[in-house]
């Protein structure tokens, strides 16, 4: 006579309960799936804003109601990847000259933190919301680099940006800025990153 041992179905319920639960931790840990709706988020923020900024920028609105027209030098601080996990403290330095054509105006800047360096120059434009505050939308091109900070996939960068401006009555500003940092696709990666930054205008 042959024993056969009886079937084991706890070991059996066991075995792929095991399996099912693996599978769920699998899931969780993969970026691809948890982090699909954050970048789709983010990517429909950004465009939004790109959008926005460029129609703005060569918008003829309140083209009569603007700051003084001298030159400034603007310094700040702020925040790079304000919409990622890896964020970096920022110093910011921005001037502005006093030409002007159309309601559009040149700007060129910089921005550095730790193991980052942006440099670049664009236009931008100011409209008048009401008493002595202003929104200035801003486009503009330049060079990045980064060393272990955040990597954006190309040494050429596009930037664009909208802040809400404050002018004293001794001409001195102070902005809220939010811009976006990408390169248009022109490298093989395209992560782009947001800055938030506070900056201090002095008129020159």
């Amino acid at each position: 006579m042959i024993y056969k041992e009886p079937v084991s179905f706890s070991t059996d319920f066991y075995f792929f309960h095991t399996i099912a639960q693996t599978e769920s931790i699998r899931n969780m840990t993969d970026p691809c799936k948890t982090r699909t709706l954050p970048r789709l988020y983010a990517s429909a923020c950004r465009f939004f804003l790109m959008v926005l900024i460029l129609f703005l920028v060569f918008s003829p609105l309140n083209s009569e109601a603007r700051p003084p027209e001298k030159s400034t030098l603007g310094i700040g601080f702020g925040t790079a990847g304000i919409l990622d996990h890896h964020k970096i403290v920022l110093g910011s330095l921005e001037y502005r000259p006093s030409f002007e054509y159309l309601n559009v105006r040149p700007w060129v800047g910089t921005d550095f933190g730790y193991q980052l360096f942006y440099v670049a120059g664009g236009i931008l434009t100011h409209l008048h919301l009401t008493g002595n505050y202003f929104l200035t939308p801003s486009f503009g091109i330049g060079f990045y680099s980064s060393n272990k900070g955040i990597e954006l996939g190309s040494h050429l960068e596009f930037r664009s940006g909208i802040e809400l401006r404050y002018v004293f009555p001794d001409k001195n500003a102070l902005a809220f800025h939010f811009g976006h940092v990408s390169n248009g696709s022109l490298g093989e990666k395209n992560p782009g990153s947001e800055i938030l930054k506070v900056i201090y205008y002095f008129p020159l």
